[in-house]
């Protein structure tokens, strides 16, 4: 178990992790032209956050964390994509 297994119950509750991840979503809805038939990977996942808010603009979205209790939180959110960690 790692920090960040230990964090992942509480990840999402903290303000700054929120309002970081919706302006990340924001700019990249911005700066990048998102169809649905795309795909995309998420590289240090954490909880999904990112991928929550931008699961619709794409046809599916890898998850990949070092800890292994992060993307158990994002299959809680019912985050529709394949999550790997390790």
């Amino acid at each position: 178990m790692n920090d960040f297994d230990q964090k992942a119950r509480d990840w999402d509750k903290n303000r700054m992790h929120l309002e970081r991840t919706m302006a990340v979503a924001a700019q990249l809805q911005k700066m990048v032209a998102l169809t649905p038939c795309l795909m995309a990977m998420e590289f240090g996942a954490g909880t999904g956050l990112l991928s929550f808010y931008l699961k619709d603009h794409f046809r599916e979205i890898t998850l990949l964390d070092s800890s292994a209790e992060m993307p158990r939180m994002a299959e809680q959110k019912g985050v529709p994509v394949h999550c790997f960690a390790g």
